[in-house]
């Protein structure tokens, strides 16, 4: 039961990540620092095992957009 756990936290990390590093701002910051390879690919590592909570930051940065606080 555990490996497959982990085989699905990898699996949607792997997505995560993906989208994570083709994201336009995150695309800007890569070219803007001029990060070499081995950077870039240690920023794709933490996004693959810090993924939860990534996600979750940025599921409330879309609901932050869709629905704007304040009064209507």
């Amino acid at each position: 039961m555990v490996p497959i756990l982990v085989m699905i936290y990898l699996c949607l990390g792997y997505l995560y990540a993906s989208w994570f590093m083709s994201d336009p701002y995150v695309k800007g910051y890569l070219e803007d620092e001029k990060l070499s390879p081995k950077e870039r690919r240690n920023m794709f590592w933490v996004a693959l095992l810090c993924w939860p909570p990534l996600a979750m930051y940025d599921a409330l940065l879309i609901l932050a957009s869709i629905f704007p606080p304040g009064p209507k």
